[in-house]
This record gives structure tokens, sequence and C-alpha cells, in this order.
């Protein structure tokens, strides 16, 4: 859930601070709807910082990875090679959200074993990365920066928002011979706003919740429209 962030704790702690964070938005957001809104925007596009700390954690303990950065728009993206994806063919790895890309590491002796190179990259404001911030429509345009410099993959290994944006940022001149998505992020909205009715925010604090993403070039119809597409 986008609205909490997974830090260990006892249960009966846990659910303590998830009530108190109820009764604190369900009172927020009657009293003040706006802030409340803005607030939950920065949430929406905020991934969990815990995944940085792991990524760092993981790639310390790999071997036989390239490490790099591409800049694209503005952003450092770290990105991950094993082998030589020039030479060979290659299978492209895309994280879903809060993720990065060294989660997959443990899959790539097995991908080289059977001659393929390994491409993987953090998508900002995730694992290495720059940035502060991400939403679905920069997953989509990374992964085409990033197919567009690496050239067309054999394969993508690709995992939830990771999954539903590979869909949208494929292209012909890349555009992989076979995909493999695990557990698609279907419909970011339905989800969202789902987790408003389960912590009691105000109806009213929508206008403001998407007035936010509006300024950050996201729309929701954006993401209606994946679920449209994809259910036809």
């Amino acid at each position: 859930m986008w609205l909490t962030r997974k830090i260990p704790m006892s249960k009966f702690t846990n659910t303590l601070r998830l009530m108190t964070m109820r009764g604190t938005l369900m009172l927020a957001s009657r009293i003040l709807p706006g802030l409340t809104g803005r607030y939950l925007g920065r949430r929406f596009v905020t991934p969990q910082a815990a995944g940085r700390a792991r990524a760092a954690a993981v790639l310390r303990t790999s071997q036989d990875v390239q490490t790099g950065t591409l800049e694209l728009d503005g952003i450092k993206i770290s990105t991950y090679v094993w082998g030589d994806p020039a030479q060979q063919p290659y299978v492209l790895l895309a994280h879903g959200w809060s993720s990065y890309a060294m989660r997959f590491a443990d899959w790539v002796p097995s991908l080289q074993s059977m001659g393929y190179a390994v491409v993987g990259f953090d998508q900002p404001a995730h694992g290495l990365s720059g940035g502060t911030t991400s939403h679905m429509p920069q997953f989509v345009e990374i992964l085409q920066q990033v197919g567009r410099h690496f050239g067309k993959p054999e394969a993508v290994i690709a995992h939830s928002l990771g999954a539903s944006s590979i869909v949208f940022a494929q292209e012909e001149h890349w555009r992989p011979e076979r995909f493999v998505l695990i557990a698609p992020f279907l419909a970011p909205a339905d989800n969202a706003f789902h987790q408003f009715d389960a912590f009691g925010v105000a109806h009213k604090v929508f206008p403001h919740f998407e007035g936010y993403l509006h300024a950050l070039r996201i729309t929701m119809r954006l993401f209606d429209c994946t679920c449209l597409i994809v259910r036809r």
C-alpha cells in the first residue's frame, strides 16, 4: 500500500499506527481537503525509501556486474549489465514500484547459462538512480529511452508497474521478442481510490489529489485507459 511504509514493528504497533493514520486522514480530509489532497498526491508519486538501501546492499555482494549511468531527462539512471548486450541476445529487466533492478540479481546466472546477456536499470527515485518522485508516465518514458540505448532485447522480464509500463513503452525498432510480465499493476487509479476509501478519506479531497497529479503531467484518464486497453 502506497499510503503506508514498510517499517519493522510488532503486529500491535502496526495496527495502532494504521488506526492513527486512518483517524488523522479522516479528520484532515474533512477540515483541510486541499492540503490533504496535495499530501496524498505527493505520497502517490514517492517510492518507499527502503528500496535504495536494499539495492546498495545487494550490489555490494554481486559479482560480474558492470555498473553505469545514463543521463535521461536530466536524471542519472543507474544501469546494470551482465555480459555484452551488443554481441549477445539480451534480456531486459524492468522492476516495479518501490523496487530496484538488483532485486532480479538471483535470476541472472540462469539467464547467462542460457547464453543471454542481461540489462537492468533503476527507475527515477528507485534503487541507485537520481530523483525523488516517479510515476507511470515517467516509467514508460525511461523504459523507451533505455530500449533505444541498448537496442532490441530478446526478452523482457517485468514486474508490477514495470510490467504495465512496458506494454506502452515498446517501440517498433526495439520491441522485445518475448514478454514475461509478473503481476502487472493494471489499475493504479482504482488502487488509489480504494485506499482512500479504506482510510476514510473524504471524497472532496479527490479534485485536489488529481490537481496535484495534473501539475506533474499525470492524469487519471491515463490510468483508466491502461485498464481499458488491457481488458481489450
